[in-house]
């Protein structure tokens, strides 16, 4: 498992020597024997622009029931996750307001502008763009991620670049933050498709793909 000491809250981003993480079963497992007693919400991924804001009367089953590809909340001792396999997993926190989420944004949910919608939710928590610390988990990059030439005229129609008939989805969701006013990014290079001996892809292995989980703990 991944972790940046820069990042100021407790975080990870597991990887193919920890495991696959496929069903709700297996993540809660993991949760319970790394986190023990701390409540673990995670939402039903679809690809979405929809963010869950947790309040304080939303249940772990609640969440897991609703479709939305973020999760934002101020609650303290809780995890939020997001489980990816190429798509980026993006963590933010606001130190200052104590505002957490976490991001999956594909190329659909980045067309959608979930990392926009979930930056504005954070901000009616009390978040400031200007305090939010952002982290970028493994994902495919633009060396194993060619797409239709209908796909990158609507990345190009929405103003974000592209390189050639290639996507770098990492490099877009920074854009969006920045467009945001999130400045403070960590984004290591990585290509979850290239080093098949760390990370799960679902570009390269298929719908048979392992799964990983990248979170915040609150």
């Amino acid at each position: 498992m991944k972790q940046y000491p820069a990042f100021p809250i407790t975080h990870g981003c597991t990887d193919r020597t920890d495991g696959s993480f496929g069903s709700r079963d297996e993540r809660q497992q993991w949760f319970a024997q790394h986190y023990p007693h701390t409540p673990y919400f995670e939402v039903h991924q679809k690809h979405t622009g929809t963010v869950l804001v947790l309040d304080g009367k939303v249940q772990p089953s609640e969440a897991y029931n609703t479709t939305a590809d973020a999760i934002v909340s101020k609650q303290k001792n809780i995890i939020m996750a997001v489980k990816t396999a190429d798509c980026v997993p993006v963590l933010l926190y606001d130190p200052a307001a104590q505002v957490g989420a976490v991001i999956h944004s594909g190329w659909k949910g980045t067309l959608a502008n979930i990392v926009q919608k979930t930056v504005h939710a954070m901000k009616q928590q009390g978040a400031s763009a200007y305090h939010i610390q952002a982290f970028l988990g493994p994902a495919i990059n633009a060396c194993c991620y060619s797409v239709s030439d209908k796909r990158i005229a609507a990345f190009t129609e929405a103003g974000l670049p592209v390189h050639g008939n290639s996507l770098c989805l990492a490099e877009l969701v920074a854009i969006q933050l920045k467009r945001e006013g999130v400045d403070d990014i960590i984004a290591p290079i990585t290509c979850t498709s290239c080093q098949s001996e760390r990370y799960f892809s679902y570009r390269r292995e298929g719908p048979d793909h392992g799964t990983m989980i990248s979170f915040v703990c609150l």
